[in-house]
């Protein structure tokens, strides 16, 4: 799978989006700052959202439907408490532009066929479709018709939900296809996880698979690169202090650093290095245990177990061996505490 001038997969550096959503908190000044925090932390990509107040959810549904918090106060439905965070379409072309200039990749997670055809226009390399969003057949046909690569969350969805939202992106065009293992719970409790199901999802549907975390810290980041993942998503913030559902869970300046570290110390830790067997025969040499003689001898004496010990260093004959050189015949004389080789026996 490709994604702009990433390759993703078996053999390439995990991909690493850090999710500014809605955690601009509609002030365009953060949105370019949070860019900027991405760019600085050495992110591959950053994502936002892009929809519009009354995209997710029935007009009167209440603001408190899903938890009291106090960026719902004074909101009657869940409408308005959006309004206060979307991103504005007309943010978009600048934001996006000012991410590649720093380098990066940019893309949204588009909540309608609207919201599709702005991001057509402004060129994203990539979707995300968000796992309620798997069984929006309609929003599937649109995205798959782009041709473009989509990154799937599984979510809240059943297995057979991403089998069918797979099928329906490849009959429609859509082909390269990644799937992020995600727990729906902010943040969730590290029993909840069950990054198990990184190897499930691999088996069972041979594409790449990574991790959308909601974890405060970046432990299970790490676990997952080592488990096989090749993308990591974690929401990001200025300030976890902020006012908005994603602030609290996400990862502030300090903590971006720390993920980016994390991932690629992980990746660097898991290939086998042929250095490490030139470092073990140096260590053996220094730390292991040879076969020395504890007393002088002379040339044509025999070895006896009572004139043995087994000490560092060990770059001499090894105690497994020792029942094979008693009673061989010294070659020369040796002094006290020689180490003892083959080529000192006749």
């Amino acid at each position: 799978m490709q994604i702009g001038n990433k390759k993703i997969g078996e053999g390439y550096p995990c991909f690493i989006i850090g999710e500014i959503g809605s955690n601009h908190n509609q002030d365009l000044n953060t949105a370019y700052r949070l860019i900027d925090m991405a760019c600085e932390a050495g992110v591959d990509a950053v994502k936002f959202q892009t929809l519009k107040p009354n995209d997710i959810a029935k007009m009167d549904t209440p603001a408190n439907v899903y938890g009291e918090a106090e960026f719902t106060k004074g909101k009657k439905y869940w409408h308005e408490v959006l309004n206060d965070i979307v991103m504005p379409y007309e943010w978009h072309k600048e934001l996006f532009q000012y991410a590649k200039l720093k380098g990066l990749i940019v893309f949204s997670t588009p909540e309608s066929i609207e919201a599709v055809d702005l991001l057509e226009e402004l060129e994203v390399p990539v979707y995300k479709i968000a796992s309620m969003d798997i069984g929006y057949k309609q929003l599937l046909e649109r995205i798959g018709k782009t041709n473009k690569p989509v990154i799937l969350s599984s979510g809240i969805a059943s297995v057979k939900d991403i089998f069918d939202a797979i099928e329906i992106l490849r009959k429609n065009g859509t082909n390269e296809i990644a799937l992020l293992h995600c727990v729906s719970d902010y943040p969730p409790k590290y029993d909840y996880m069950s990054l198990e199901m990184i190897n499930y999802y691999k088996n069972t549907f041979n594409i790449p698979i990574g991790l959308s975390d909601h974890c405060e810290d970046n432990l299970l980041d790490g676990v997952a690169v080592a488990l096989g993942a090749k993308i990591i998503e974690k929401h990001i913030t200025l300030d976890k202090r902020n006012p908005g559902p994603d602030h609290s869970f996400a990862l502030d300046k300090k903590g971006l650093k720390n993920l980016v570290q994390t991932v690629r110390n992980v990746e660097k830790a898991i290939p086998i290095n042929e250095k490490l067997f030139e470092s073990k025969n140096r260590k053996k040499e220094l730390y292991g245990r040879s076969i020395i003689c504890i007393k002088s001898k002379k040339a044509g004496e025999q070895i006896l177990l009572k004139d043995i010990d087994f000490k560092r260093p060990g770059n001499g004959i090894t105690p497994k061996d020792v029942e094979k050189i008693i009673g061989l015949t010294l070659k020369n004389d040796i002094e006290k505490n020689h180490v003892l080789r083959w080529e000192d026996f006749q």
